[in-house]
């Protein structure tokens, strides 16, 4: 189900889509505006501390985040704010998964082959320089990385760690986006 309310996160969105979001953001305001990498999205929900959780090291609780069993739906942005992350920001886990800007693999001979090194797959963690963050254009082939879990998921998939592998011009009721400012 798509947001109905204005207060709730905007989900079936693209991966394209949030890119050109952002991109529009910041011609309106003049600022720098994007997805976040991946790295960046981490840091923010993990900190210094390399913390599980935004808030900690606590399991979730309904208190905390949105996700199953104790949602059906997204909930309103900023309804959790005992589950803030060590910078502020609201809904790091649960809610909806969010697009960052890191490409997790690419296509190869019509599948998603992940086993080999190379262009196929970048490795968790994160290094900044080998690629992942490329300019791609309008390419389809190419899988980006979600960060943060959803409504939909378990508390497992809560975890600041926890990334998951999606088709960019996919999308669904639990899937959304954050802008970063440069």
């Amino acid at each position: 189900q798509y947001s109905e309310r204005d207060e709730q996160p905007v989900n079936y969105v693209t991966w394209f889509q949030a890119r050109d979001y952002c991109a529009w953001r910041s011609e309106v305001t003049g600022e720098d505006y994007r997805l976040p990498t991946e790295r960046e999205w981490e840091y923010a929900a993990r900190g210094v501390e390399s913390w599980t959780y935004p808030w900690g090291s606590e399991s979730p609780t309904d208190d905390l985040a949105v996700y199953y069993p104790t949602a059906n739906e997204t909930a309103d942005v900023g309804s959790k704010p005992d589950g803030v992350s060590w910078v502020g920001a609201l809904d790091m886990s649960g809610n909806v998964w969010e697009w960052v800007n890191t490409i997790y693999g690419i296509e190869l001979n019509g599948d998603y082959d992940f086993s080999d090194s190379g262009e196929s797959l970048y490795n968790y963690p994160y290094v900044a320089n080998d690629g992942r963050e490329a300019d791609t254009g309008e390419r389809t082939d190419v899988l980006r990385v979600l960060r943060g879990g959803s409504f939909n998921g378990l508390a497992d998939g809560l975890r600041g760690a926890n990334r998951y592998r999606y088709n960019p011009l996919g999308g669904n009721d639990s899937i959304g986006f954050r802008c970063a400012l440069s």
